[in-house]
């Protein structure tokens, strides 16, 4: 197998692997850039508590907008990828040639005969695209493992393009109310448990009294039953009356 031939069947074959981690890539970034500039985020009703440096920063993007720059650091970073990939590729073909030049150059100086150099060159060959397809793998898998370092780097030159904004700022405006959010619902959550103690302590001590208002309230209640007269006490009393009257006469 010819040297030239092999570099190009790998390069084939890794590219398709790099341009799916460059899309993973691309999707990574727009959930991100989402997260950070689209609408109706948490950290949106919090702008009344910011200084104008923060909020004259703040940058809300569409989402057609997200979509092109997520496609745009997509393409940048393929383009890189492949450009560095094909150089890498390029480097270790070209040095696997020289070592089957030399393998040619030392059999010659040698004296050996052009059998046995063809021989040996056949093999330096063979072993030569062996390596050569290790290598270039293993190249290629070094570049998809810096994608994300990669990705970062050109997702921040991209944004800063087409805002005029630097992104670490941005976020971190976005990490200063994410934490002045939490401390504000902290407060809240504090002052309510207090209010909840000081009503439950003042139903506590103003039920005792309560009970012993109702228990004064049953006495005396009681005590009206039992010093008022009957219903019918006059009627009872009358009739005595006329009995007395009857028997004197």
């Amino acid at each position: 197998v010819d040297v030239d031939y092999a570099e190009e069947e790998k390069i084939e074959i890794n590219d398709s692997m790099l341009v799916s981690a460059v899309r993973t890539m691309e999707d990574n970034a727009k959930f991100y850039l989402g997260r950070v500039f689209g609408f109706g985020s948490d950290d949106d009703d919090d702008d009344d508590f910011e200084d104008s440096s923060e909020t004259s920063e703040d940058v809300k993007l569409t989402e057609e907008q997200l979509d092109l720059i997520a496609k745009k650091i997509s393409e940048r970073l393929e383009t890189d990828v492949r450009k560095e990939f094909r150089a890498k590729a390029d480097a270790i073909t070209e040095e696997k040639v020289e070592e089957i030049e030399q393998v040619v150059e030392e059999d010659r100086d040698a004296e050996m005969d052009a059998h046995e150099i063809v021989e040996d060159v056949a093999e330096a060959k063979h072993m030569a695209v062996e390596d050569l397809k290790d290598e270039i793998d293993e190249e290629a898998e070094k570049i998809k493992e810096a994608l994300p370092d990669r990705a970062k780097k050109i997702r921040d030159e991209v944004v800063e393009e087409v805002t005029g904004k630097k992104l670490d700022r941005i976020e971190e405006i976005k990490r200063r109310r994410r934490e002045k959010h939490k401390a504000m619902v902290k407060k809240f959550r504090e002052m309510h448990a207090k209010q909840d103690e000081y009503l439950k302590q003042k139903v506590d001590v103003s039920a005792p009294k309560k009970k012993m208002m109702v228990s004064s309230y049953d006495d005396k209640e009681n005590s009206m039953k039992i010093s008022k007269p009957p219903l019918n006490m006059g009627d009872e009393i009358g009739e005595t009356m006329y009995a007395s009257e009857d028997e004197d006469e």
